[in-house]
């Protein structure tokens, strides 16, 4: 336990000092003190509320596996981070209080589940993060009105609202699951502008009968300038719901090979539609109004995974499918490949198409891609920045490698003609050879 304990320490060191040095704070060299809470062994705290206020800026929160009934209040930099994540639990003491009230900027919240409160976790201040938690029965999930905040690799189920941006900027929504919450999976109010929400699922939000009239996966009021990409949009009420009296102009599509959104109802609302040759892209943009179209929707489902390059920076490779993707994993050996596998239903086809930054593996002498170690042919595009490839099989489960073309080394005619002449002297010295060896032995 002492060794996870100092491992997370470790790595929440690493995570800050970047920040703190981009602020211009003057750090001294340090360790930050790892606190620990048990609720019901030995530790340094029984509560979280007692560890915090006994922390100083920049340590480290430890919480065992538990159930803790208590609000808190973060009123200094610190990051707060759970054993696991489903078997931490922070719950609301009372249904009227804010679990989490977060007034500090730099607050790091990881892995715990945290529910039955008016607000999962209340980010007052900037550049707070939550990664890796589940929001459950909140009403509002994360109710972001500082700036630059981030929510990560989470999931937001049966909140009344998922995640509720409040007049603010410059947030980042990434890699999250919002699913099955009563009114509104993401809210976007009262000028919230230059957010990025990519790479989430939001699906079957909105189906509560008591406000019919702002239900839906995404709500907007008054909020322009925002992107949204890569995501999908899966059976929610409404998929998208303006309610301003002012349409808000935002960001939903990019150029091939990025796309814009997957959307469930597109056949529906589209029925003769086609797609753009085996780009993965529908031919007829999606509208949600007259300011806010997608202009490249996706035609299957998209994923995106993280990957540390053979230069240490951080790309996203994404796969559009209609198969289950499992087992992604990025190889950085010396023949760097990228390998997952597909699976479907027997019987039918599945098709994935496969979106590369060029920084992360380029491949000079062509690409090779293989399902179960036979070689396939695909459809490849290459930009600037990354390399598309498209390809289909049938349905079963089934492994893809992608990597770069192994190479016959090719003799030129000059590199022939010198092994050529190598051989003949190298005969001719053999038979002048034998000859010497015949007169000696006469």
């Amino acid at each position: 336990m002492k060794e996870r304990i100092l491992f997370v320490a470790s790595l929440v060191v690493l995570l800050t000092a970047g920040l703190f040095c981009a602020l211009a704070v003057e750090c001294v060299a340090s360790i930050p003190r790892v606190w620990r809470v048990n609720d019901d062994a030995l530790a340094d705290f029984r509560t979280i509320q007692e560890a915090v206020d006994a922390a100083g800026v920049g340590d480290v929160i430890y919480v065992c596996n538990g159930t803790y009934s208590e609000d808190i209040t973060v009123s200094k930099a610190l990051s707060i981070i759970g054993e696991s994540r489903d078997a931490t639990i922070v719950r609301s003491s009372n249904v009227l209080s804010d679990v989490f009230t977060v007034t500090a900027s730099d607050v790091l919240v990881v892995n715990l589940t945290i529910r039955d409160g008016i607000c999962g976790v209340n980010a007052l201040g900037q550049r707070v993060t939550v990664f890796s938690c589940k929001f459950s029965y909140n009403s509002i999930g994360s109710y972001l009105q500082g700036l630059n905040c981030s929510v990560l690799n989470s999931e937001f189920v049966r909140n009344d609202v998922g995640i509720n941006i409040f007049g603010s900027n410059s947030n980042v929504i990434m890699h999250n699951r919002i699913a099955q919450n009563n009114w509104i999976g993401i809210s976007l109010e009262y000028g919230s502008a230059s957010n990025v929400v990519k790479f989430n699922e939001i699906s079957s939000n909105g189906y509560s009968s008591l406000s019919p009239d702002i239900l839906g996966g995404v709500f907007l009021f008054d909020s322009m300038d925002n992107t949204f990409l890569c995501n999908n949009f899966v059976d929610n009420a409404i998929q998208v719901k303006d309610h301003s009296d002012r349409i808000s102009a935002n960001l939903w599509s990019e150029a091939f090979p990025v796309g814009g959104n997957y959307w469930s109802d597109y056949v529906t609302k589209y029925p003769n539609a086609s797609g753009i040759d085996d780009s993965g892209i529908w031919a007829t943009p999606y509208v949600i109004n007259k300011l806010n179209v997608d202009g490249n929707p996706l035609v299957n489902p998209i994923r995106g995974f993280d990957v540390v390059g053979l230069d240490g920076k951080q790309y996203v490779v994404t796969v559009t499918s209609n198969s289950t993707i499992s087992g992604f994993r990025f190889d950085s050996g010396d023949k760097p490949s990228i390998t997952f596998a597909v699976s479907g239903a027997s019987g039918t086809t599945g098709s994935c198409g496969v979106t590369i930054p060029a920084g992360l593996l380029s491949a000079e002498n062509g690409w090779h891609v293989a399902i179960d170690g036979e070689t396939i042919n695909c459809t490849l595009v290459s930009t600037e920045g990354f390399t598309y490839l498209h390809f289909g099989y049938d349905h079963n489960a089934r492994v893809v490698v992608i990597k770069e073309e192994e190479v016959v080394p090719e003799f030129s005619f000059l590199t022939a003609l010198l092994l050529l002449m190598a051989a003949t002297t190298l005969a001719a010295a053999t038979r002048r050879r034998r000859r010497l060896n015949l007169r000696k032995a006469a």
